[in-house]
């Protein structure tokens, strides 16, 4: 192998795997050498990615499965819903994994090490990067997937939440599931002062990926959620007899910490660790690909800087986290406001960031007012002066 390369990414999850396509693509970049290092292989169906998303787009090729209707549950009514024109799709790892994987093989200028980094660091004029072995790469740029969430567990100012999940992907004998369209939230799960729900993506009539989350602090023992999603399965869909064909588990951080996009200007971070995820959600994969647009056109020097996610969202996203964080047990009453008061798509729209002051007004007043108002007294007065 080189010990030198213009790129080096590190971490080959969906930010390391997008941008390496996204340099493919460019007539200015597909001819940089490129070194991608993961302790993973990435063999396995390890995850889902689901995005809502207008008409066609550059992944649909990959695209497992897509609804055009959508449900809405909690305790007291339960409401189905048209998308259009959004479609939610879900792209399976394996299948991401085998795209990327198959373009990096008909590229001799990009290479695939399979290894831990432990570190990475920068001189005057590189970045390095030193795997579990001892070895040392260097780069022009170096382009950091792997989370650190030392500096954000370790903040009072930004308040870490997770939405952590297990999901079981079953099979039944008897048709159970309406494939066209998929259960977003169901908050009629008891609540136990968390925000939980059930989240249900059904793949064909008798198979369906059934997963139990949380926006919460705290991880729960695995037992736990296996226990909610049994009952789940059997009390709620009405299923005795099935079998577990593949399982998932994840935590993400649900933060409006302000990651560092660039470090000495050698040393780019990507993904989660650059701030890709968004905070009242936990959605990545879109944000990565709308991020990675943004870093190609650095690279392509069409222009001077990479843009950052700051503006009035990051603001709404943190008054969202801040409350959950107060009041963990208030997720369910929120969410089922903003669905029951607003059109849902245009929810989706705002949680895409593409609605209008006015029309973000409407939504916000829609919402519990004191749990918010308090949280903001206590941001401007309190929270905005911790470290």
């Amino acid at each position: 192998m080189k010990k030198h390369y213009n790129f080096i990414i590190a971490g080959g999850g969906a930010a390391g795997l997008v941008l390496v396509n996204r340099i493919l693509d460019s007539p200015v970049l597909n001819k940089k050498s490129v070194l991608i290092i993961d302790k993973s292989d990435k063999s396995e169906n390890d995850r889902t990615w689901c995005f809502w998303e207008k008409g066609t787009g550059p992944w649909d090729e990959i695209i497992y499965k897509s609804w055009r209707k959508a449900m809405f549950k909690d305790s007291h009514s339960c409401m189905e819903f048209n998308l259009n024109p959004y479609r939610y799709k879900m792209i399976r790892g394996i299948d991401f994994y085998q795209h990327i994987k198959s373009r990096i093989n008909n590229n001799a200028n990009v290479e695939f090490l399979n290894t831990k980094i432990e570190s990475l660091n920068t001189d005057q004029n590189t970045a390095k990067a030193t795997t579990s072995d001892g070895s040392t790469f260097t780069a022009d740029i170096i382009f950091n997937s792997i989370p650190d969430f030392s500096e954000v567990k370790n903040s009072k100012k930004y308040p870490l939440l997770l939405q952590h999940f297990i999901g079981w992907v079953i099979e039944t004998e008897e048709d159970k599931f309406d494939e066209s369209s998929v259960t977003f939230m169901d908050f009629s799960v008891a609540q136990k002062e968390n925000t939980r729900f059930m989240y249900v993506l059904p793949f064909s009539r008798n198979k369906a990926l059934v997963e139990y989350t949380l926006f919460s602090p705290k991880l729960l023992k695995k037992e736990e959620y296996e226990n909610e999603i049994k009952k789940y399965i059997s009390d709620d869909l009405g299923i005795n007899e099935y079998t577990i064909s593949e399982k998932e588990k994840g935590a993400i951080p649900m933060t409006t910490f302000p990651f560092e996009k660039v470090t000495d200007n050698k040393i780019i971070n990507i993904g989660t660790q650059g701030g890709s995820t968004k905070a009242s959600t936990g959605f990545t994969f879109k944000r990565i690909n709308e991020d990675t647009t943004n870093i190609i056109k650095y690279l392509e020097g069409k222009c001077d800087n990479i843009e950052t996610n700051e503006n009035r969202f990051r603001y709404y996203d943190m008054l969202l986290i801040d409350v959950l964080f107060d009041n963990n047990e208030k997720g369910a009453e929120i969410f089922s406001s903003l669905f029951r008061k607003n059109n849902p798509v245009k929810i989706f729209d705002f949680l895409d960031e593409r609605t209008k002051i006015s029309e973000e007004v409407k939504i916000m007043f829609s919402s519990p007012q004191m749990p918010f108002l308090k949280s903001m007294f206590k941001r401007i007065f309190y929270r905005n002066f911790l470290n």
